[in-house]
């Protein structure tokens, strides 16, 4: 399973930390920003952090977000 499919199955089961940053999301989930790197959900800042990004053609990579790099430290 990918990182972005692990992602998606955490919020389809309820999760609401946005794992860009690792904070608490808005509820219901629809009311955070869509991500323009994969079909999940973010918390506004990111939201606005991923659109500037994508403008200036410097995206931040799905395995240097919170959630991922948590999961790496715990597979140390």
């Amino acid at each position: 399973m990918t990182i972005l499919e692990r992602l998606k199955e955490m919020q389809d089961a309820g999760g609401r930390i946005c794992p860009r940053c690792g904070r608490w999301m808005e509820s219901p989930i629809t009311h955070n920003a869509l991500s323009r790197v994969a079909d999940i959900y973010v918390c506004p800042d990111c939201g606005m952090d991923e659109a500037l990004r994508d403008f200036g053609r410097i995206p931040l990579p799905v395995e240097d977000w919170a959630i991922p790099q948590m999961w790496k430290e715990d597979k140390r």
